[in-house]
């Protein structure tokens, strides 16, 4: 289930990598999604034109810039950060119960979108709701991040689709979301359903 997860994971973010070639930087692209249904037009994924470095320091207790993915174990009872790229975690006290792994990927340093992985898996949801922020300062203006989503991929019905609640900072330039599960997130406008 892990490796379909990551396989489709990595064919999403090649689809949409190859749909983008040749915009601007810092601009916000609209690529067709396969998975969407059909005549439909899939996220504005949010590209970063400073993704030749990561913007932020990562905080993991592993981090592979080969693959851009920060690893760190968290005890659920006590809580904690991890950050790779635009992308960071904060996992508050009671998220879930004792240590587990977490992982933060971020496939393609030039879109604004991450795989995150839990092991163990809890049971159900999270018991108090992780939240996840992206840093969008230097790759949209104020006035566009009102217009940004937290999405996520439902690989149940193979689409994206919007969080019910995006929450924006406007004088931080950042844009978050809290999730009761892990999935393929992303940064981008337009309605969910693709």
């Amino acid at each position: 289930m892990r490796a379909t997860l990551r396989m489709s994971s990595a064919l999403l973010v090649l689809a949409g990598s190859i749909s983008v070639l040749g915009c601007g930087s810092g601009s916000v692209t609209g690529p067709d999604d396969p998975s969407g249904p059909a005549g439909t037009t899939g996220p504005n994924f949010v590209e970063d034109p400073e993704s030749s470095s990561l913007a932020v320091v990562p905080i993991a207790d592993n981090f592979d810039p080969n693959t851009n993915m920060g690893t760190s174990t968290i005890d659920g009872e006590k809580g904690g950060i991890l950050r790779v790229g635009r992308f960071t975690i904060y996992v508050p006290p009671g998220a879930f119960v004792g240590p587990a792994s977490i992982s933060l990927r971020v496939p393609d340093p030039s879109m604004l979108i991450c795989d995150l992985e839990i092991t163990p898996q809890p049971d159900g949801n999270f018991k108090v709701p992780i939240r996840l922020e992206a840093d969008c300062k230097n790759i949209v203006g104020a006035e566009k991040l009102y217009d940004l989503n937290i999405l996520w991929m439902n690989y149940g019905e193979e689409r994206w689709e919007k969080k019910s609640e995006t929450t924006v900072d406007e004088q931080n330039s950042r844009v978050s979301s809290n999730l009761d599960h892990f999935s393929t997130y992303g940064v981008g406008e337009g309605r969910a359903g693709w």
